[in-house]
């Protein structure tokens, strides 16, 4: 049995403490309670891929070059910032080979962003295509 519940009030606080009083004994379950955090949006995601696809075409990339590259400029620094258990294996990765920062780049993934992140990422983003004289679509028109 696999049960999500997002507790937004009472009546989901109280379906959620059901749940937990029906399962079975018999097999270990695990129950998680943490803050709920929105993952970037589709819409977002769309757009992301888009600006990624020009921006690289612009500097003769392939559209996962610039991804890896963005990944590492940009988004390496958020989660370092937000994320004290990530900032400690970056830090700890560096420190043995910084040639294993690549492997930490290819697995850091643009989904584990939560919304706020992934808003502040697409902006560095948009601010370096800028300073490149690189034009971009808008948001919006990926609605």
């Amino acid at each position: 049995m696999k049960t999500k519940i997002i507790v937004t009030n009472e009546q989901l606080r109280n379906r959620a403490v059901q749940v937990c009083g029906s399962v079975p004994l018999d097999t270990p379950h695990v129950v998680e309670i943490r803050p709920y955090k929105k993952n970037r949006s589709e819409q977002q995601n769309r757009y992301y891929w888009a600006i990624i696809t020009i921006i690289a075409a612009d500097l003769g990339l392939t559209k996962d070059e610039m991804h890896d590259e963005y990944k590492e400029r940009f988004l390496l620094p958020i989660f370092v910032r937000d994320d004290a258990g990530y900032a400690a294996m970056v830090e700890a990765v560096t420190a043995a080979d910084s040639g294993l920062l690549r492997q930490v780049v290819a697995l850091t993934s643009t989904a584990q962003c939560d919304v706020k992140q992934f808003t502040e990422y697409l902006d560095e983003i948009k601010h370096n295509a800028f300073s490149l004289g690189i034009r971009l679509p808008a948001l919006e028109d990926y609605e």
